[in-house]
């Protein structure tokens, strides 16, 4: 319960809506940097950051998802391999939503893929082992070939 209050007290801050002053020597990015070295500090906000990620990503602000998807970057190698694994679907809708919308900018497309390596390297660290990586490979590419070509194949038995 204390570590979910600790993440709460950092977190309300996500992601960082900060106007400097013109007089002010703080900027928007150092305070983007040091808040999401906190975020990405401990294996244990994991749990509650990965859901919070999911929910910004999904946001209309290109600001909030490029923010999102540097900290996801950073913090996939710290955050347990299970939590990631637990959002995996919705990981992937995300960076299927950046990579393929043709809305999204280069920026943002280079910074998802980023984030998308960490996130996968990471859970490879967890689960690699020979069997395991061709059985995912081989399951993935099944799944993805029996959805692109279902409709195709089943126009193709009517005739």
């Amino acid at each position: 319960r204390f570590s979910e209050d600790m993440f709460e007290v950092i977190a309300c801050y996500f992601p960082v809506d900060f106007k400097p002053s013109a007089s002010g020597s703080v900027t928007r990015d150092q305070l983007v940097e040091l808040h999401s070295r906190c975020l990405s500090s401990t294996p244990i906000f994991g749990e509650f950051m990965v859901p919070l990620l999911l929910e910004k990503l999904a946001s209309d602000l290109r600001s909030a998802r490029l923010e999102s998807f540097n900290l996801l970057r950073r913090a996939a190698p710290v955050y347990p391999a299970a939590v990631l694994l637990g959002y995996g679907q919705q990981l992937l809708a995300a960076f299927r939503r950046a990579m393929f919308r043709s809305a999204v900018s280069d920026e943002e497309r280079r910074v998802a893929l980023t984030a998308f390596a960490e996130v996968v390297a990471r859970i490879a660290r967890r689960i690699a082992t020979p069997a395991t990586m061709q059985n995912l490979a081989a399951r993935s590419s099944s799944a993805y070939c029996l959805r692109s070509a279902g409709p195709i194949y089943a126009n193709s038995t009517r005739t």
